[in-house]
This record gives structure tokens, C-alpha cells and sequence, in this order.
């Protein structure tokens, strides 16, 4: 009676070693193909683009690095003006190179550019500070990081929106000047409130979302672009704004009208420019404020000065204005803006996040290769 069981179990027993030694020699297989390609990464005979890093930050450097440790590109680091910039890449060792935006990749520059360059990445989202035009007459793509910093722009929006809104800049300037004003410094809830967001990308989502978790209610301002959509872009619009229990607001006009806090998330563009103005900011409640993480000279300073000293609005915060680098302290106008205890301007500190920066670079490093 226990020899049909004994047979079974020596059956099993040789199946279990068979099976045993398949995978052995498959994980051998395995091992030796991997040493394979990695000495093929660390043959010198095996080419890898040569990409230039301009104006990294030092402690992101060893991130970079990393990617020639790891045999996909050979990596130059550079921080230089724009002169400096082309006159490296002119020695033509580069195949490609990485702007932020202290570089100007201006039409005079694109023409000087050996034909080496395959590609002109930007560390960021916004291409303002590059020639996309004389880039496509050069036939030199251009790619960003967009997306790769939408939290974190995101979220800095939320801490600006909440900083004029609980009067954070003059509560900490009382205290520094060892006052105690807390009676004077009542500020407002952002639950129950309205938020318009103008420019629906990747950051105004996040901040759709992160706002309807707050309990605010959201709308989203019409598209700003003036060629159609295709109906894919115009449905799948319409799926990230149910996803994020947003409503679409009619006109930019009523989103104005209706809303207590504005956040501006535009590109810089000719349509664009100026694109918050003295008309549209007499649309807004005299209770409201304004906060702009875009990009500089979408909305016009000017107007934002004139409108918080005549009590149009009611506070602003910015993020990202005209004069941005040292010369800023020439500028009259956000000069006066920034004394003001009813505005928080800070020097373009949206994606400045440990995380957001090393996967911004990520990003665009991906993108290059």
C-alpha cells in the first residue's frame, strides 16, 4: 500500500530539484547578462551624450552625477552668463544642454550653437526665457520639466493664499517690533470660501484639489488659449475639473465676480501679458485677494499697487513678478507693493522644494536622453 506513495513522493522530490536547477540557471543567465550591459556602459568605446548643466544648484550636483556613474551621459556643470554659456558650447563636445532660468537661450544664441546640440532642456515648467521660434528653425527640440514641481508650486500658492488671509507678514513684523497688535490682526477661513483658479494645468489641478479638501469651493477659469481645442483636450478638461469637485466657471469675468480668493497659474505669452489688469481687478470683491505663482507680468503691478491703495482688493500675494533677480530693488512699483502689510512678495521660491528640484532635474534629464 506504500509504494505507490513512496514512488509519488520521489517523483516530487526530483520535480522540486528540477525546478530548483531551471531557476539557478536562469538567475546565472540572468547575473551574467546584467554584468554584460553594465561593462557595456563602462567600455570606453561605448558612446554617451555629453549634456551641459548650467547654474545647478551645489547640492544637487552629486544628483546629476549620478547619471555618469551609471553610464547614460557624460555631465559637464557650468554657471555662467549667457556669453560664457555659448562660448563653452562652441568647443562642440556637447550634444546637449540644460538651461534654468537665469539663461536666455535668445535667437543670437541659437545661432551660434554648434551642430552638435540635439536638445535644449529647461530645468522648470515656464519658456520664456527661450527662443522656441529660432529653435524650431534650427530644428533643435526643446523639452521642460512640466509637471515634475506642481505640488510643490501648488502648495506654495496654498501657504501664500493663507498667509494674506490670517495677516501672517504684520502678526510677525508686531512681534518682532515687540508690539502685541492681536486684537488689530484678525484675519479669515478659508472653508467655505471661494477660490477661482485661472490656468488649469498641472498646478492649478493640485491646487483645485488641495483647496476642495479645505472645503472651499473652486472654479475654473475659461481656457485663455484663442485656437480650438480638439475634443479630446476639451473631455479630458472636463474630467480633471469633476475630478477635483471644481466647478467651470462661464467667463473669467463672473469667476472674478464670485470669487474671494483668485490664484493666476498663466504662462507668459503676448495674449497673456497683462492679462490681470485695472479692469479686471474691478471685477473683484473688495474682500478678496489675489496671489499670481505664474509667471512675472501676467499681471500688471501697476494695477495691483493702485487697486490695494484704493481698497479695490483686499490683499495680494506674488510669487513671481516683473524685475525678478537683484534689479528688483530699482523697481518702484513692487517696491511699494512689498512695504504694504496687505501683500507677501517673495523672490520665485514655487518649486523650491528639496523634492520638487531633484525631480525637476530628474524630469528634464529623461526628457534629454
Amino acid at each position: 500500500r506504500q509504494r505507490p506513495q513512496a514512488i509519488a513522493s520521489k517523483v516530487m522530490s526530483h520535480s522540486l530539484i528540477s525546478r530548483s536547477l531551471l531557476l539557478y540557471a536562469q538567475l546565472i543567465t540572468w547575473l551574467a547578462l546584467t554584468a554584460s550591459i553594465c561593462d557595456a556602459f563602462a567600455s570606453p568605446n561605448v558612446q554617451v551624450p555629453s549634456i551641459l548643466i548650467c547654474g545647478v544648484q551645489p547640492s544637487l550636483r552629486s544628483h546629476l552625477d549620478d547619471y555618469e556613474l551609471r553610464g547614460l551621459a557624460a555631465i559637464h556643470h557650468i554657471a555662467a552668463d549667457d556669453e560664457g554659456l555659448i562660448c563653452r558650447l562652441e568647443r562642440g563636445d556637447i550634444d546637449a544642454f540644460i538651461v534654468r532660468s537665469s539663461n536666455t537661450v535668445s535667437s543670437e544664441l541659437v545661432k551660434r550653437l554648434p551642430s552638435t546640440i540635439g536638445v535644449i532642456g529647461r530645468a522648470g515648467v515656464g519658456v520664456d526665457n527661450i527662443d522656441l521660434e529660432a529653435c524650431r528653425d534650427a530644428n533643435i527640440p526643446v523639452v521642460t520639466a512640466a509637471g515634475a514641481s506642481a505640488v510643490a508650486v501648488a502648495e506654495h500658492a496654498l501657504g501664500l493664499m493663507l498667509a494674506v488671509a490670517r495677516r501672517i507678514k504684520p502678526a510677525a513684523k508686531s512681534v518682532e517690533d515687540g508690539l502685541w497688535l492681536r486684537p488689530t490682526l484678525t484675519g479669515v477661513g478659508l472653508r467655505g470660501k471661494t477660490v477661482g483658479v485661472v490656468g488649469f494645468g498641472a498646478i492649478g489641478k493640485e491646487l483645485a484639489a488641495m483647496c476642495t479638501h479645505l472645503g472651499m469651493k473652486v472654479l475654473v477659469a475659461p481656457v485663455t488659449k484663442e485656437t480650438p481645442l480638439s475634443n479630446e483636450v476639451i473631455e479630458k478638461r472636463s474630467q480633471d475639473i469633476a475630478e477635483v469637485r471644481a466647478g467651470a466657471a462661464e467667463s473669467l469675468e463672473k469667476l472674478l465676480r464670485h470669487s474671494d480668493f483668485v490664484s493666476v497659474h498663466l504662462p507668459l505669452t503676448d495674449q497673456t501679458r497683462y492679462f490681470i489688469g485695472d479692469k479686471e481687478l474691478a471685477l473683484m470683491k473688495k474682500t478678496s485677494v489675489l496671489i499670481s505663482t505664474g509667471r512675472g507680468g501676467v499681471v500688471d503691478e501697476k494695477a495691483l499697487l493702485n487697486s490695494l491703495e484704493c481698497g479695490t482688493i483686499a490683499g495680494v500675494a506674488l510669487d513671481v513678478f516683473e524685475s525678478e533677480g537683484p534689479q528688483l530693488v530699482d523697481d518702484e512699483v513692487l517696491m511699494k507693493l512689498a512695504q504694504l502689510d496687505s501683500t507677501v512678495i517673495v523672490p520665485h521660491l514655487g518649486g523650491h522644494t528639496e523634492e520638487s528640484q531633484a525631480a525637476v532635474w530628474d524630469c528634464v534629464m529623461e526628457r534629454v536622453l
